[in-house]
């Protein structure tokens, strides 16, 4: 059957197959350096795979995508695909919250922290969504709380709630800072439980996509300012003024960086951002610019590379400190941390 025709469990099972397959090639990427493709190149990539034939690929994926953006009002799945590779808006907390490729990164992490087996390999996840329809799929809370943070559970001594900086999911720590991770877990905390089985994974879902929205807002506000801080003569970032900001957002990060590296960021911002068509060799749309830069595989687009991360003051000097060793935890330690929390909460519902 032609894309355009598929049905809804059929799109479903699709949409379960792609981020089966997402989650183990982002995690073959990542293991060799390398940051995965968007949601919406690796549909492509996916069919290519499959098909073999390039146009036929580019074609399957099309129909994909229109039937998705057709049965979204269907399925909350297949919306949350739709957000995931830009085919539909979302709104959160009454602001549009733009497309940004890092979304489906934070959800197939997620799903693939969810899913490992005592291995380290996945389950799969084709398999597990399909088995069981929205609402219907439950995750003990303590497990999501886990992935969240990237712990191995309960035993695991290295990494504990209580404390961020043990905290090891590097790809949701790449866009929320450790508040609005800690916010993260406090909506979990308050998921409602179904008996000994657990909370609703899609609504956990859709709490990470909510968080992810705002904080990709808060940084784009923020990435805004900086653009008029560095626009000296208004209107128009030109490539000089946009390397300063570069080299004041990301600090350390910005060695990293080549100067073809940042010409060619500038170019791409800058074609991005012009959506008048006027051309021209500046940044002059002040709104464009972190809407741009939040859809492409770069520093800027990662507020833990920025200064807004550590929430520095606006003309703070960076510095670069070496990360301090963490004692080894003790089970008292971690148990009296836990009793801690578990107190605190106790008194805020009080």
């Amino acid at each position: 059957a032609k894309p355009a025709g598929l049905s809804l469990d059929a799109l479903l099972e699709t949409i379960y197959d792609v981020l089966e397959k997402k989650t183990m090639s982002d995690e073959v990427t990542r293991k060799d350096g390398v940051e995965p493709a968007s949601l919406e190149q690796f549909v492509r990539t996916y069919f290519r795979g499959k098909l073999g034939l390039k146009k036929l690929a580019r074609e399957k994926a099309t129909g994909l995508f229109r039937r998705a953006a057709q049965l979204v009002g269907k399925s909350g799945r297949v919306r949350l695909f739709a957000i995931a590779v830009g085919l539909v808006s979302y709104e959160v907390d009454g602001v549009e919250a733009h497309y940004s490729p890092h979304l489906a990164h934070c959800l197939t992490a997620l799903l693939g922290a969810l899913h490992r087996d005592r291995e380290g390999g996945l389950d799969s996840i084709n398999v597990a969504l399909g088995s069981y329809p929205e609402g219907a799929y439950l995750i003990p809370k303590t497990k999501i709380v886990h992935a969240i943070i990237g712990s191995k559970g309960l035993l695991d001594t290295t990494c504990v709630r209580e404390l961020p900086e043990t905290w090891r999911n590097p790809v949701l720590l790449q866009h929320l800072s450790p508040r609005e991770m800690q916010d993260l877990l406090s909506d979990v905390d308050d998921l409602p439980e179904t008996g000994v089985k657990g909370v609703d994974l899609d609504k956990v879902l859709w709490l990470l996509l909510d968080h992810h929205a705002r904080a990709t807002t808060k940084h784009e506000a923020w990435l805004k300012a900086a653009f008029l801080k560095f626009d000296d003569d208004a209107p128009g970032l030109q490539e000089i003024e946009f390397v300063r900001l570069c080299r004041w957002a990301l600090g350390p990060s910005f060695d990293d960086l080549s100067s073809l590296d940042v010409h060619n960021l500038f170019r791409q911002i800058g074609d991005l951002a012009d959506q008048a068509g006027t051309g021209g060799d500046d940044i002059d749309d002040a709104e464009g610019f972190p809407k741009a830069i939040i859809q492409l595989d770069c520093a800027l687009a990662r507020p833990r590379r920025c200064r807004i991360y550590r929430t520095m003051g606006e003309d703070e000097e960076w510095v670069t400190e070496e990360p301090s060793p963490t004692a080894p935890l003790t089970r008292a330690k971690i148990g009296q941390l836990r009793h801690e929390r578990s107190k605190r909460r106790f008194l805020q519902k009080a």
